[in-house]
C-alpha cells in the first residue's frame, strides 16, 4: 500500500480539526488545552505544520473524541494509509510514542 502524501494527509487533519472545531470552541482555547500556541493550531488547521502525537491526543481529548475518532476519516479521502509491521519495529515505535504522550499527561495532570 503506497504511503500518503504528508503535504495532503496534513491538509486534510487541519480540515478535520477546523470542522470538528467549529464554533464550539475557539482556536485559542483548543490551542491551549493541546499545549499549542494559538498561530500553531492555525497552521496545523491549515496544513502547514505538522503535530506531535502527544498533541493529537490533546487536541482530540479537547474535541472530546479518540485520537482513533480523530483520524479514522481521514482514510477515505487519501490514497491510502501506511501500513505498519504490528509485529515489528513500526509496532514498537508507536507503543513508545503513546506511553511518551501517556507519561506526558501523567505529568501535566498532576498538581
Amino acid at each position: 500500500m503506497p504511503v500518503p502524501n504528508a503535504n495532503s494527509f496534513h491538509a486534510a487533519l487541519g480540515d478535520r480539526i477546523r470542522s470538528l472545531r467549529g464554533t464550539r470552541i475557539t482556536q485559542e482555547k483548543l490551542a491551549a488545552l493541546a499545549g499549542l500556541s494559538r498561530s500553531s493550531l492555525v497552521n496545523i488547521e491549515a496544513g502547514r505544520q505538522r503535530l506531535l502525537v502527544y498533541h493529537l491526543f490533546q487536541i482530540a481529548k479537547a474535541l472530546e473524541l479518540t485520537p482513533s475518532e480523530l483520524l479514522a476519516p481521514l482514510e477515505p479521502g487519501l490514497a491510502a494509509m501506511p501500513e505498519f509491521d504490528v509485529e515489528g519495529e513500526d509496532a514498537g515505535w508507536i507503543h513508545r510514542t503513546v506511553q511518551k504522550a501517556i507519561r506526558n499527561q501523567d505529568t501535566h495532570d498532576t498538581p
